[in-house]
């Protein structure tokens, strides 16, 4: 960490501008970190991944953050100065950020860059698409085709790798347990999806026949979106040999080591994050379907087309309002088990047959394609 607050450093450099020197000089990244921890892992893996020297620096917004970013444009109004890094040249050759709330900060140090700096978005900014370089995205944010685009099946997410020594000693407190070691990996409430006590009951039941259908026992854990009720319904239904970890219990590698440790995984259908962390495993992974809402969102949902919709349509309407930022499409979670069923990496959960290993081949391709595609934005505007 360095003078500059927030700032974190992996290599420096010497001086502004764009130069003939500067074209000989390795490029510089910049990795924009937030208030939540998983567009923060994403940005920093991906900032790694490029493997330019690079700097990730720490922002705090305030009040006006709120605002739509068509409002607020390229501006550092939204920061607390004191409380974030204090962004100075020399600026980057490129800007990796997340969620919506970093979008003003990058467009400002492209301004203040001269134009230069290249700007790449996870996710969905809520901004128009021509305000970024490349847009790097996944199904359940259904924004619509474009080359600036890149449509991913899964966010980078990766499983944090336990501590050994904790590995080791929860390996030991699963020994008792007859394989495969099935771990059930349960979320919860998240629009548009339901997950109430009833539904955790019959998730309970069902993991538990699929248990003992293929001669082994459960590892299961919550999550911070399980209410108190569902972990309860969820624990009493289960049947058979079983670990039964409740989020709260604050359980020092749990989490972690089941990940690790695990012959096979279901996993609901509300948590992409989850769904990440295990589909690149190359282990059998099956997705728990949840409970859909009803209502006016969700039926524009149904009606939100990922492709190139027709002409005169309304998908074609709102694909256009995407692009110019005023519309954020809702989110259909279902567009990811879908993707990640079409390239094998998972399938529906089935308590009668235990699934084949699934294939995170594709999955891993897709980081190198993502840095490929960076990798010629900067050089280009380099040469």
């Amino acid at each position: 960490m360095n003078s500059r607050a927030g700032t974190t450093h992996s290599s420096g450099r010497a001086a502004e501008g764009c130069t003939a020197a500067r074209a000989s000089e390795r490029p510089l990244a910049w990795g924009l970190l937030g208030a939540r921890a998983g567009d923060n892992r994403q940005v920093e893996q991906l900032v790694e991944a490029l493997g330019y020297p690079h700097e990730l620096q720490r922002l705090s917004f305030g009040p006006l953050n709120h605002l739509p970013n068509f409002i607020v444009g390229a501006s550092f109004a939204t920061v607390r100065r004191r409380e974030s890094a204090s962004l100075q040249p020399p600026w980057p050759d490129v800007v990796v950020s997340a969620g919506q709330r970093a979008v003003p900060v990058a467009c400002w140090i492209r301004k203040r860059s001269g134009g230069r700096s290249r700007l790449v978005q996870l996710g969905r900014p809520r901004a128009a698409l021509s305000a970024f370089d490349l847009v790097v995205t996944t199904p359940q944010y259904g924004l619509p085709a474009d080359a600036r685009v890149l449509a991913n099946t899964l966010p980078f997410q990766r499983p944090t790798s336990p501590d050994p020594k904790l590995l080791e000693t929860w390996r030991d407190a699963f020994a008792a347990l007859p394989r495969p070691w099935i771990a059930l990996l349960v979320g919860g409430e998240t629009w548009p999806l339901r997950f109430s006590a009833r539904v955790a009951t019959e998730l309970g039941r069902r993991a538990s026949a699929a248990a003992a259908a293929r001669g082994g026992s459960l590892l299961v854990t919550t999550s911070p979106r399980t209410g108190a009720a569902e972990t309860e319904a969820l624990f009493r239904a289960l049947d058979g040999p079983s670990f039964r970890n409740d989020w709260r219990s604050d359980r020092p590698g749990c989490y972690a080591s089941i990940l690790a440790l695990a012959d096979a995984f279901i996993v609901t259908a509300d948590s992409i994050s989850m769904l990440a962390e295990v589909s690149r495993s190359g282990k059998p992974v099956e997705i728990y379907p949840l409970e859909r809402r009803g209502g006016p969102w969700v039926w524009l949902a149904d009606r939100w087309s990922v492709g190139t919709p027709e002409p005169g349509t309304v998908s074609a309407m709102l694909a256009i309002l995407a692009r110019a930022g005023i519309l954020t499409p809702p989110r259909d979670l279902r567009r990811v088990a879908s993707a990640l069923i079409a390239c094998g990496a998972a399938v529906p959960f089935s308590a009668e047959t235990a699934p084949q290993p699934g294939n995170s081949g594709l999955l891993r391709s897709e980081m190198d394609n993502t840095v490929a595609r960076i990798r010629e934005l900067v050089e280009a505007e380099r040469c």
